[in-house]
């Protein structure tokens, strides 16, 4: 239905998946990006929250979540997680533009570019917040 354009059904085919399995990630990362088309952000946030709590290497839930930071002008937050999905795929074409553009906004030329050329380089070593070092 999300593909139709119908994101309130869809939302709630999504709740009923979710209804009959709590943790159903596919369910909630597509309810997560049709609450985002609906432009209700902080509800999309709060599904990739779910995801990550139980998986917190979860790529589609770390861009995503990234993504409505973005969007919600939460600039350092979007980055942070941009850069913890580039540190599971470094090739990630979709975390790599979203990091680029979120700098562009910033004015942060020099590392926007390399974002979006692909030259960025993860530092980050582990996925768990609050637990980041720098490769050695």
């Amino acid at each position: 239905m999300s593909r139709l354009g119908r994101f309130a059904e869809a939302i709630a085919s999504y709740d009923n998946a979710i209804a009959i399995h709590l943790q159903h990630v596919e369910a909630l990362i597509n309810k997560g990006e049709a609450l985002h088309h609906l432009g209700r952000l902080a509800d999309a946030i709060t599904c990739y929250d779910k995801i990550l709590a139980e998986k917190p290497a979860h790529l589609a839930a770390l861009i995503n979540r990234g993504c409505a930071f973005k969007d919600l002008r939460r600039a350092d937050e979007a980055i942070a997680e941009f850069d913890l999905a580039l540190a599971i795929a470094p090739e990630d074409t979709v975390a790599l533009i979203n990091r680029g553009e979120t700098l562009l906004a910033l004015r942060r030329l020099d590392e926007a570019l390399e974002s979006l050329t692909g030259r960025y380089r993860s530092t980050r070593t582990s996925l768990w917040r609050g637990s980041v070092a720098p490769m050695r």
